[in-house]
């Protein structure tokens, strides 16, 4: 069974929100991503137990295609930078921002 982006970024859907998309070097994009603001890492691995609260946002693989640190997104009032891509698999990218 495909699934369909439509049905997982659905902005009737929690902590999730239309966006502008702006790469670097590029033109911008109209989007729906999803927000988590409390994501808890533990930098170091195991070695900390001090825990780096992080944001994180997962973008749609078929609006942005290959997202790179230094991209910014706009949602609403608030403006996010991309510091790391962490994971793609073509169907959303999840990104840690600041």
């Amino acid at each position: 069974m495909d699934m369909n982006p439509d049905d997982i970024f659905d902005l009737d859907m929690p902590d999730t929100y239309s966006a502008r998309y702006f790469p670097q070097g590029g033109d911008a994009v109209s989007t729906v991503l999803m927000i988590d603001r409390e994501v808890s890492r533990f930098p170091g691995v195991f070695d900390s137990a001090v825990p780096d609260n992080q944001v994180e946002i997962v973008l749609r693989y078929d609006h942005i295609r290959n997202a790179r640190k230094g991209d910014r997104i706009t949602v609403g009032d608030e403006t996010y930078t991309v510091e790391s891509v962490m994971e793609n698999d073509r169907f959303g990218i999840r990104v840690a921002v600041k």
